[in-house]
């Protein structure tokens, strides 16, 4: 690819008082990536509830490198793409699409080698984790190596293709197949391909044949169909007419590539997790193992688990995150140490990245924690202590004289150590009961 030399990456375009900034973020996003530049948009607050469309720009093969200070700014130094337009202060910092005005996150991560399908899963992740994203916004677009990435990404699996709203692969060096056209058309993505007729590297019939037709008459095509722009050249360079902003690349809707990309999002998904099983068992210590399996998950982002006293209000005691790979099930656990005494009643908050959520039914386990409670010391003088195994929540202490007669009555809640004075009482044999709806138990003490 054709990099240019950048004196600075602060640059400011003629008429426009908004700094262009990209930061280079030395990261490890999976075992492929160690780094990416970010841009984000004016007014951006990570505090806020506002999110942003998200640009993912993949380089070609002479865009990878280790992540380091002297090789990442490989990915932003391809004359006439995103990244290069950043640098120069011309990449607009909004764009007007039906009415609404959209800012773009724009991120570019370095590979070290041909990236994964898998890598850039972990990477889409990331961003969504770490910056303000609108999860049905997140759009696609590469140069020859990159391009391909695009391609494969889409193609590898129907869930990967369901996150992306529309992409845009640049005389892209992937070589597709009916399999991996099913696949796209099945994500039902919005796809913008462009490429030159003379490309003396990535032939052109990659993407007018070995995609675009195959996607376009595959079993359920998407809507719209894909689309392709091929332009008269005998180089391998289709990026500096792709994104540029002198003309509108397509004549018919008057759009830029961005503007195109804009006009598509993704519907909210069905829910994210096919197939749940959902068991509780106890452990040593009365502590409660949680275990549930999926058998195919679609965007699900993880799982809150949530207890119940009553099985009517839950409150949130813990989080895991998905394990699935590639829309497949996995296997999750989970450990409550801190159960209570009593019935507990269990439930899972499935989160999608949609922000829609789906719980599962509810479990119940019941633990008899207080089984003894001591006296200590005893003989007892003006003060009762009582030392229990664990605190009750609605329970109860009662004291009889040697005659059976009741002298003491209080209600006990949530507190292992019981304190009460008894200076009053006689000089004898007493009996304690401490007890709630589901225990009862009794110890006698000698009053001094």
């Amino acid at each position: 690819m054709l990099r240019i030399v950048l004196p600075t990456l602060l640059l400011l375009a003629a008429g426009n008082t908004f700094c262009q900034t990209l930061t280079p973020k030395y990261i490890s996003t999976s075992s492929l990536s160690n780094g990416f530049y970010e841009y984000l948009p004016q007014g951006y607050d990570p505090t806020s509830n506002k999110t942003y469309p998200l640009l993912l720009c993949f380089g070609g093969y002479g865009e990878n490198g280790d992540g380091s200070p002297a090789q990442l700014p490989y990915v932003i130094q391809i004359y006439g793409a995103t990244g290069w337009q950043i640098t120069q202060g011309i990449f607009p910092t909004s764009f007007n699409v039906n009415g609404q005005d959209y800012k773009f996150i724009v991120l570019f991560p370095q590979f070290t080698g041909v990236a994964s399908p898998q890598s850039i899963n972990d990477f889409i992740d990331f961003a969504i984790l770490h910056y303000r994203v609108d999860v049905i916004r997140i759009y696609m677009t590469g140069l020859s190596l990159g391009g391909g990435l695009v391609w494969d990404y889409a193609g590898n699996n129907v869930t990967y293709a369901n996150r992306i709203a529309a992409m845009v692969p640049v005389c892209g060096g992937s070589y597709g197949d009916t399999l991996k056209a099913e696949t796209i058309a099945a994500g039902n993505i919005a796809i913008w391909a462009t490429h030159n007729d003379g490309d003396p590297t990535v032939p052109v019939d990659t993407t007018t044949n070995a995609y675009i037709h195959l996607i376009n008459t595959a079993s359920s095509p998407p809507n719209p169909l894909a689309k392709k722009t091929i332009f008269h050249d005998d180089q391998h360079n289709a990026w500096d007419s792709t994104y540029s902003f002198t003309a509108p690349l397509d004549a018919v809707e008057g759009l830029n590539v961005y503007e195109w990309m804009l006009q598509y999002k993704r519907g909210p998904g069905t829910l994210g997790v096919t197939g749940l099983d959902f068991n509780l068992g106890k452990k040593n210590n009365d502590a409660i193992w949680l275990q549930w399996k999926t058998y195919a998950e679609n965007n699900n982002r993880g799982f809150e688990i949530e207890r119940s006293g009553n099985g009517v209000s839950f409150d949130s005691i813990g989080y895991v995150k998905t394990l699935s790979v590639a829309g497949k099930g996995a296997d999750y656990s989970f450990t409550d140490a801190l159960s209570k005494n009593g019935k507990n009643y269990y439930r899972l908050k499935q989160m999608d990245f949609y922000n829609n959520v789906s719980y599962s039914g509810v479990k119940v386990i019941e633990i008899r924690k207080l089984n003894s409670f001591k006296i200590f010391p005893n003989p007892v003088t003006d003060e009762l202590n009582i030392i229990m195994n664990a605190p009750l929540q609605h329970g109860q202490l009662n004291i009889w004289n040697a005659n059976g007669q009741l002298v003491e009555h209080s209600m006990i809640s949530g507190n292992r150590n019981i304190n009460m004075p008894i200076k009053h009482l006689s000089r004898g044999v007493y009996t304690v009961e401490i007890s709630d709806e589901s225990f009862s138990s009794k110890s006698n003490f000698l009053k001094q």
